[in-house]
């Protein structure tokens, strides 16, 4: 058992093409976790909120941006979302944990996150082309799709 982050651990998503899991927390925290059975450690971190990506170790006691809600991973499994309280959803790159802002929206209580990516056949002109697009529900009840490209 470790402690992963401040405020709660909000969201986890195993990535078995990096043999690791990632870890969102109540202090706006993703973390990279790696190990096995009882043997985990943070590999690495990032805090959302701030203007950019930041591969420095993160302080326990660092000021709270934003409160990251629920992660899930895309489904060819090289990129994560994460939604937060701020309302923004950002999109996470597991190789490096770089990151940028997907989505800005006027949704402030989404409370967990879905993708999915699929090849359009609706309409002729996309043929061949993949488009990823994002589910959320908040807690006003609503469901919302939102389209990452």
């Amino acid at each position: 058992c470790i402690t992963v982050c401040h405020g709660g651990v909000t969201g986890v998503v195993a990535a078995p093409n990096y043999r690791c899991a990632f870890v969102c927390g109540g202090d706006g925290s993703v973390r990279r976790i790696v190990g096995r059975d009882s043997e985990w450690q943070v590999a690495q971190e990032v805090m959302l909120g701030t203007h950019s990506s930041q591969n420095k170790p993160l302080s326990f006691t660092a000021p709270l941006r934003c409160v990251a809600i629920s992660i899930n991973s895309e489904e060819a499994g090289d990129q994560l979302v994460v939604s937060t309280t701020s309302g923004t959803i950002y999109r996470l790159l597991c190789s490096d944990m770089t990151f940028s802002v997907a989505k800005e929206g006027p949704i402030r209580s989404v409370t967990a996150i879905a993708t999915k990516r699929y090849a359009s056949a609706m309409n002729p002109s996309l043929a061949g082309q993949v488009s990823s697009y994002v589910v959320t529900c908040s807690s006003d009840g609503a469901v919302r799709l939102w389209s990452l490209d």
